[in-house]
């Protein structure tokens, strides 16, 4: 087999693509799917949803239609492949399975919305995978097994036992984080439908949400010295009359009373000297 260049190969794969009209129809339809997925936002997005499930329905129903058989085989190889990788794991699947549980737990621990419930979890099954390949290592070097030969390596139970409890244990972590993400996502919707909800009833009937959902203030209240009327403050200034006070007062009046007396009198002889000078 000799070897091929970068431009035979890009003209290989040319010839291919423009050997069949659906082959062309094809490439339209996933350069519009890659402009969708490029263009999504938080405005379209339930609209581009719509799309996508269109797009891959249509997508499959037409591999079943075209390619029937050979799209079940290949499902059926897949399924077989899938169970074999789970009950027979070989060290290609366990390096795999190393790495996703890696970057899964650096993720977890980096990401600041994860609680902190998920990240022990995450830490602790991270830790046990680890301390099985150091133990699994451990065993392959005593024995002197070949890891890349399959009968090899399940012939020794201690090793298979490794693997295949090992590999349980990473399918049964990554099940639980799968239905915790899902269970989070529904919290989430329903969180914001209530918000939205609530958001709609403060449009209509005009209601400050965020006075109400903010924390109360604390204020600090003075008592404020008591002001007292101009009445009271005069009646206040008027001291009542002493005993002497009112006995000169008395006198006054006694003083007063007998001058009107003696006017009187006065006039009283007066009127009396007229009239005897008229008779």
């Amino acid at each position: 087999m000799s070897p091929v260049s970068l431009d035979e190969k890009l003209k290989i794969i040319w010839s291919v693509i423009s050997s069949s009209p659906l082959y062309l129809i094809f490439f339209v339809a996933i350069a519009v799917l890659v402009f969708l997925f490029s263009t999504t936002n938080n405005a379209n997005k339930k609209q581009s949803r719509k799309t996508y499930l269109l797009i891959y329905t249509a997508f499959f129903i037409y591999l079943i239609i075209q390619y029937g058989e050979s799209f079940s085989t290949l499902v059926d190889y897949a399924v077989n492949q899938v169970f074999i990788g789970y009950y027979f794991p070989n060290i290609v699947i366990y390096i795999c399975m190393l790495l996703i549980a890696t970057i899964i737990t650096l993720v977890s621990i980096f990401h600041k919305n994860i609680s902190r419930i998920i990240k022990v979890l995450n830490s602790i099954i991270y830790g046990l995978l680890i301390y099985f390949l150091i133990l699994m290592l451990s065993i392959v070097n005593t024995l002197k097994v070949d890891v890349f030969d399959l009968k090899e390596l399940y012939s020794s139970d201690k090793v298979r036992s490794l693997l295949e409890f090992s590999m349980f244990l990473f399918v049964t972590w990554v099940l639980v984080l799968v239905v915790y993400h899902f269970i989070r996502k529904y919290q989430e919707k329903k969180r914001e439908d209530t918000k939205e909800e609530f958001v709609n009833y403060n449009v209509i009937h005009n209601f400050d949400e965020e006075k109400v959902l903010s924390p109360r203030k604390e204020y600090t209240y003075f008592e404020q010295p008591k002001v007292e009327s101009q009445e009271v403050k005069e009646e206040k200034k008027e001291e009542p009359f002493t005993i002497e006070e009112y006995k000169l007062m008395l006198k006054v009046l006694k003083e007063e009373k007998m001058k009107e007396q003696q006017q009187a009198s006065a006039l009283t002889e007066l009127n009396r000297l007229y009239q005897s000078i008229g008779e």
